[in-house]
């Protein structure tokens, strides 16, 4: 073989399993995200979408909060979290009831195994409330993010998950770091951090669904959930709002949790957020 055929077959072996791995879908939906940013350091967020395939579940997503948090190329967990003095590993967030004392905590150690207080029911607890906040606790701050029936999650409908326990309705990723970046990567679907990767990561603890019955087993409960059109055409007719920020204790935001839903539809405008603290 010469040297130009030779160069032909290995273009073709290469580029065959590459593509083969990472299609290029049609769109199947098309989502319109409006933030805005105060000076008291609150995000006021809108989401909404239009399915582009109206007769596929493609066309349509249950799923309008996945909380992914970016972390600087080269930090571990040990340069991000603070490390528990009971059982050495660290603690990684919470989800917070903002109308009881409910919190459910989750550890992650050094080899990414995880720890949790609490269960999945009281994850699902918590899910149900007038009120919640997924939480990640860096060394910096708590980053949060709000929701509740007021601000567009019904509470019947409303599942927090985590990612680390299956039990929860979560896929068991648990400390997978992930680097995307760029966006233009062809593997950027799914690419596991490397070791010396110049690209920054992140990874995800928990994430929202808005379901008609709690997931309890994802590789079971998720294409059944996925493929019912009535939940998924509900789904696309509502307005979903958030409220972000960090804050440097708990007790904070479970106050600001109260003190944003309260007032009920007024979520819906972003001068709900003016006059937080």
């Amino acid at each position: 073989m010469n040297k130009r055929a030779f160069l032909k077959a290995l273009s073709r072996a290469i580029a065959k399993p590459l593509f083969a791995r990472t299609p290029f879908p049609d769109p199947a939906l098309r989502g319109t995200e409006d933030y805005v940013a105060y000076p008291n350091g609150l995000v006021w967020r809108r989401l909404t979408y239009e399915s582009l395939k109206p007769d596929r579940p493609a066309g349509y997503s249950w799923q309008p909060v996945d909380f992914f948090s970016p972390v600087r190329n080269g930090l571990t967990w040990a340069d991000v979290f603070t490390r528990d003095t009971d059982h050495g590993d660290y603690f990684v967030g919470s989800v917070i009831d903002g109308y009881s004392n409910k919190r459910y905590d989750k550890f992650w150690d050094d080899a990414g195994n995880p720890r949790r207080n609490g269960n999945a029911e009281l994850l699902l607890e918590i899910s149900r409330s007038r009120g919640l906040a997924m939480v990640v606790s860096f060394r910096a701050g708590h980053l949060f993010t709000i929701l509740g029936p007021a601000s567009g999650f019904p509470s019947d409908k409303s599942q927090a998950v985590d990612h680390s326990f299956q039990d929860t309705g979560g896929w068991g990723w648990g400390a997978v770091r992930w680097d995307h970046w760029p966006v233009g990567w062809l593997n950027s679907q799914d690419h596991v951090a490397q070791a010396g990767s110049p690209s920054p990561y992140h990874f995800a603890p928990f994430s929202h669904y808005v379901v008609n019955k709690p997931l309890r087993d994802a590789k079971v409960d998720y294409p059944r959930a996925v493929a019912n059109m009535k939940l998924n055409r509900w789904s696309g007719r509502h307005v979903y709002y958030t409220l972000t920020g960090v804050r440097s204790d708990m007790e904070s935001i479970r106050k600001l949790i109260r003190e944003w839903l309260d007032p009920g539809e007024n979520c819906a405008s972003p001068d709900s957020v003016a006059g937080l603290r």
